[in-house]
């Protein structure tokens, strides 16, 4: 396993040193042996080992190559620190268990780069993980953090979810747009307060009536003129034809000495 070791902690050790490339979410980067034992760490904060993790457990028994998502947990030994997994088998030349490679990424910096998806102050945005589990949200609220919201387990398959319902969060009534990400065990949902929707609907409704209230004047009278103008269109048509048989008939008596 050092040949790959030395190859992975090299690399490792690149990204790990270029720190201004890296997003600011990405908080440390952890190599680990066949055991679990930490090789290398970015941040002095990484345990000596991660042998007791579930996700070191999935990739030890599981040759899946792939990445896994672990859920967000908070740090025993740093309250308030929640920390999601990012993770990746590693293997010898000859297909053998060599560790693993683990990305932790700071949940409150990610929900930051939410904060500009936000519609406004009582509008929310957050990431959804399977079984329909908040991993992070803007404005964060750390007990939600892990919380299984119902509606968003019950639509995770979906691709795309418009719905209404009432949040386990806040308790409020809130009108949700949820979408299954592509290639990622996630899904992205977009919230706001229905209250807020009817206050701007009600707050909107004279300015937009007057505005139907005018296109459907402009409708009539267009309308109308519209038909005016079909009827003298009409009329021409009629008057052209008489004028076309009328010039067949003096050509035709032309034609014969008949005039």
């Amino acid at each position: 396993a050092g040949d790959i070791h030395d190859l992975v902690l090299g690399d490792i050790g690149a990204v790990l040193v270029t720190q201004r490339f890296n997003p600011p979410y990405l908080v440390n980067m952890v190599v680990t042996d066949d055991v679990g034992n930490v090789l290398r760490a970015a941040r002095a904060d990484a345990p000596g080992t991660l042998a007791d993790q579930d996700y070191f457990a999935r990739h030890r028994d599981s040759a899946d190559p792939g990445l896994r998502f672990g859920r967000a947990v908070e740090f025993p030994a740093f309250p308030g620190l929640w920390r999601l997994t990012v993770s990746r088998r590693l293997e010898t030349r000859d297909g053998k268990f060599a560790g693993i490679v683990v990305a932790f990424l700071d949940i409150a910096l990610l929900a930051r780069e939410y904060e500009r998806m936000r519609m406004h102050d009582r509008s929310s945005f957050a990431l959804i993980g399977e079984g329909g589990h908040v991993v992070t949200r803007t404005p964060l609220i750390e007990e939600a953090i892990g919380r299984i919201i119902p509606a968003a387990a019950r639509h995770f398959r979906q691709p795309l979810t418009i719905i209404s319902d009432t949040s386990p969060v806040d308790g409020q009534a809130r009108l949700i747009a949820q979408r299954r990400l592509d290639h990622y065990p996630f899904a992205v949902s977009a919230t706001t307060v229905a209250s807020t929707v009817h206050t701007a609907w009600r707050r909107d409704l004279p300015a937009m009536a007057a505005v139907w209230l005018l296109v459907a004047l402009g409708t009539f009278v267009g309308g109308r003129a519209l038909a005016r103008q079909v009827a003298r269109a009409t009329e021409a048509h009629e008057t052209l034809r008489e004028t076309g048989r009328a010039l067949e008939f003096y050509k035709y008596a032309l034609a014969h000495h008949a005039i």
